[in-house]
């Protein structure tokens, strides 16, 4: 487990099942091992995470989630927010005026959709896949794909 507090703090594990937490403004947290967790509630905050199953969390304006494992999930609440999900299978979740980045493969090559709340029906506050390229609304997270 990993947390600070101040601002411009920074978070890092390296474990299975590990935390990382900041709530400081300018913080960053991240995490490399499977099932994972890494969240910031500060503004300008980051989160990062690269093991499968991992998850990645922000609150703060202007903040950025990322996951890199399948089947990872990215959210933001903050306006103007970023949630990027690389790996195949991820979720995202963004807040107002924020974009979220989901990978798929098309049978030839992985491919990225960027999805824009205020757009194509997409919501703040709602997780979202992609299913044959397409975003589509993820409102059971215990049935996602």
């Amino acid at each position: 487990h990993a947390a600070t507090t101040g601002d411009r703090s920074h978070a890092a594990t390296t474990g299975y099942r590990a935390h990382a937490a900041t709530t400081g403004c300018g913080s960053h947290a991240a995490t490399t091992g499977y099932g994972s967790h890494a969240a910031t509630t500060g503004d300008w905050s980051h989160a990062a995470t690269t093991g499968d199953w991992s998850h990645a969390a922000t609150t703060g304006d202007w903040s950025h989630a990322a996951t890199t494992g399948d089947r990872a999930h990215a959210a933001t609440t903050g306006s103007k927010a970023h949630a990027v999900c690389v790996g195949i299978g991820g979720r995202v979740k963004i807040g107002a005026n924020g974009y979220g980045m989901l990978t798929w493969n098309d049978g030839a090559r992985d491919r990225t959709v960027t999805i824009y709340e205020g757009e194509d029906g997409v919501e703040a506050g709602v997780w979202y896949e992609l299913r044959d390229g397409k975003p589509i609304r993820c409102d059971d997270e215990e049935n996602a794909a």
